[in-house]
C-alpha cells in the first residue's frame, strides 16, 4: 500500500492515512497534552505526508517517516506555546474518547506526560507507533543506545507512578 502511495496512488494515501490516523492522533494527544494541538499537528503531518509521500526512498519504512513527521509537528508547537501556558481541556474529553479508550488508557496517558519530553518521546514512538529501536534512533536522532535506556528509565517511572496510585485509589 505505502509503495502504491509513493508512485502516486490517491486511495493507497487514503488507506495508509486511515490506518495509521488514531495512532498518530493519540500519539499527538499524549505529547501535547490537547486535543486541539493534537488535532492540528495530525492534520499539518498528513497535510505535509500527502505532499511529500513521493520523497520516501523505502516504503517499508512508512510508519517510521510519518512518526518523524508528526514528532516535528508536535516540537513546533510545543515552541510556539512556551510563552504561553497550557489550558487544560478537559470538556473536549467526550469527543477524544473513541481515540483515547478507557479511563485507565486516559490515567496511563496523564502518567506519561509527566515524563520528561524525551522520556515521554521515546514511550509515545515506541508504544503507540510500535516503532522498534532503530527506527526510534532515526526519529529522534539519538543512538540506539540512549533510546534504549529512555525506554527503560521511563517505564521504571511509569511502573512507580502506578504502584503509587495504586496504593492509594485501589487500597
Amino acid at each position: 500500500m505505502a509503495a502504491a502511495a509513493t508512485r502516486g496512488d490517491r486511495h493507497a494515501m487514503a488507506l495508509l492515512i486511515e490506518r495509521q490516523q488514531r495512532a498518530l492522533y493519540a500519539s499527538a494527544v499524549t505529547l501535547l497534552g490537547s486535543s486541539w494541538d493534537a488535532h492540528d499537528a495530525v492534520q499539518a503531518a498528513l497535510t505535509e505526508a500527502c505532499a511529500s509521500i513521493g520523497t520516501l526512498r523505502d516504503p517499508s519504512k512508512v510508519r517510521p517517516w510519518l512518526a518523524q513527521i508528526l514528532v516535528n509537528k508536535c516540537r513546533d508547537t510545543l515552541r510556539d506555546r512556551k510563552r504561553v501556558s497550557p489550558v487544560a481541556d478537559a470538556e473536549h474529553l467526550a469527543e477524544m474518547e473513541v481515540f483515547l479508550g478507557s479511563e485507565d488508557d486516559r490515567d496511563l496517558r496523564e502518567a506519561i506526560r509527566t515524563l520528561s519530553e524525551e522520556r515521554r518521546l521515546v514511550v509515545v514512538l515506541r508504544f503507540f507507533l510500535d516503532l522498534n529501536y532503530e527506527e526510534m534512533a532515526a526519529v529522534t536522532g539519538c543512538p540506539v543506545g540512549t533510546v534504549k535506556s529512555r525506554v527503560y528509565r521511563a517505564i521504571r517511572e511509569l511502573r512507580g507512578q502506578v504502584r503509587a496510585a495504586g496504593g492509594s485509589a485501589h487500597g
